[in-house]
C-alpha cells in the first residue's frame, strides 16, 4: 500500500498533446510562496516547468485541462543525489586532490570548477536514460 507521504504531486495544465506525450506546464514553487508576506519576502519563489507526461491514454485528455501530476519522493531523492551531491563530491575530490598534488589555490579551484564541465556534459548525454527514470504520471 502506498502512502501519500510517498509521492509528489503538482497541479499542471496540459499545453500541448503530441502522439502519446502530455506536455503540461505546472508552477513549482517554495514552501512559503503562499504565505501572505511572501511578495515582502526575497526567499519566496515560484518558477513555471514544462513536464512531458508519456501516458497510454494521451487522447482522453484537452489542452488546457487541469490535472494533477504524480512522482514518487524516492525519484526526487535521486534526481538531488544527481544534481546536488555528486557534483559537490567531484568538486571536493579534485580540489583536495590538488592540493596534495602541489598544485596551488587559484589552480585547484579553477580545476575543480573545471571538472564540473564534463560532469554535467555527461549528465546531458544521458538525459533520454534519466528521462525514463524520474518520470510523472497524470491522474
Amino acid at each position: 500500500m502506498r502512502r501519500a507521504t510517498d509521492q509528489i504531486e503538482h497541479i499542471g495544465t496540459i499545453e500541448k498533446i503530441s502522439n502519446n506525450t502530455l506536455h503540461v506546464k505546472m508552477l513549482q514553487s517554495s514552501a512559503c510562496s503562499s504565505c501572505h508576506a511572501a511578495k515582502l519576502c526575497q526567499s519566496s519563489e515560484s518558477k513555471e516547468k514544462e513536464v512531458e507526461v508519456v501516458t497510454e491514454n494521451a487522447s482522453q485528455y484537452r489542452v488546457g485541462q487541469t490535472v494533477m501530476l504524480i512522482g514518487s519522493v524516492r525519484q526526487g531523492l535521486k534526481a538531488t543525489v544527481w544534481a546536488y551531491m555528486v557534483p559537490i563530491l567531484v568538486l571536493v575530490a579534485v580540489l583536495l586532490g590538488c592540493f596534495k598534488a602541489g598544485c596551488g589555490e587559484t589552480l585547484s579551484a579553477l580545476l575543480a570548477l573545471g571538472s564540473l564541465i564534463p560532469y554535467f556534459f555527461t549528465l546531458w548525454l544521458m538525459r533520454e536514460k534519466f528521462k525514463k527514470q524520474f518520470s510523472f504520471s497524470v491522474e
